[in-house]
């Protein structure tokens, strides 16, 4: 009889490791199913905070290249307004045009010496 129990106990006690072990097993894959889906809503998250600061970067390249061609445009403009207050123009005052019977091949309006 005492074969028996001990055959019994065996059995039971295979049983409660198996039982325990499938527990254990059980709770690690819930806890790796858990952290998968924590660290995938981190990636999206942060794939989504990606695209904002792409999209900025972006606009900002743009308004960059605007803010550029400004300056390119102010500084040759004063550029210009400074060469011609170095080289003394003025408005004109008083406008003459020539008659165009004179360019005719008749008189010709500056010769050279």
């Amino acid at each position: 009889m005492r074969f028996r129990n001990t055959k019994l106990e065996v059995e039971q006690k295979k049983s409660n490791v198996v039982r325990r072990l499938t527990i254990f097993l059980g709770g690690i894959a819930g806890v790796l199913v858990v952290v998968t889906v924590v660290v995938s809503v981190g990636y999206a998250s942060k794939g989504s905070e990606l695209m904002i600061v792409e999209r900025e970067i972006s606009k900002l390249t743009t308004e960059n290249g605007e803010i550029e061609e400004q300056i390119v445009r102010l500084t040759s403009v004063s550029n210009l307004v400074e060469g011609i207050e170095e080289t003394d123009f003025i408005d004109p005052e008083n406008i003459e045009y020539l008659s165009s019977d004179l360019a005719q091949g008749q008189d010709i309006i500056a010769k050279l010496p």
